[in-house]
């Protein structure tokens, strides 16, 4: 009985604590995406999103990566004053790591702006090329 607990110490130990990694390496890079996206920024999204990104929106439209990429570098977004812009953070992280290079993220997103607070259910599925994770699917469901 001791051989077998021992056993599966070994051979699970391992993978609980790259299970944790993962967990925190993706929270950590939710919050830096979300301090990113509250200032517009174009590198968060740019580290942030995969290449073949496919995003659902809470208004049911579906894009790409380059869609994002494209809203961001508008002329138009130059003259946004950086106040009127809502900030972003995450309630309810939750981080799933399904294999060493996929994952799926679940949380609850709040936007606060001059007008107050939106709440949003978003999840993802990420995936971990080299030592980057990317969210390559995301669902956006505004809560009413």
């Amino acid at each position: 009985m001791r051989l077998l607990a021992l056993v599966f110490i070994l051979v699970f130990s391992p993978l609980l604590i790259a299970g944790e990694k993962t967990e925190t390496e993706i929270q950590r890079q939710l919050e830096d995406f979300l301090t990113g996206a509250s200032i517009h920024s174009a590198k968060a999204h740019n580290k942030f999103w995969h290449p073949d990104l496919i995003y659902t929106s809470s208004g049911g439209e579906r894009f790409g990566k380059s869609s994002i990429i494209n809203a961001l570098q508008d002329p138009d977004t130059d003259d946004i004053n950086p106040d009127d812009l809502p900030q972003y953070s995450a309630q309810d992280i939750q981080v799933k790591p399904l294999s060493e290079s996929v994952a799926v993220l679940t949380f609850k997103l709040v936007s606060t702006d001059k007008k107050g607070k939106s709440y949003y259910y978003n999840s993802g599925v990420f995936v971990k090329e080299g030592s980057q994770w990317q969210a390559i699917n995301w669902q956006a469901t505004k809560i009413p």
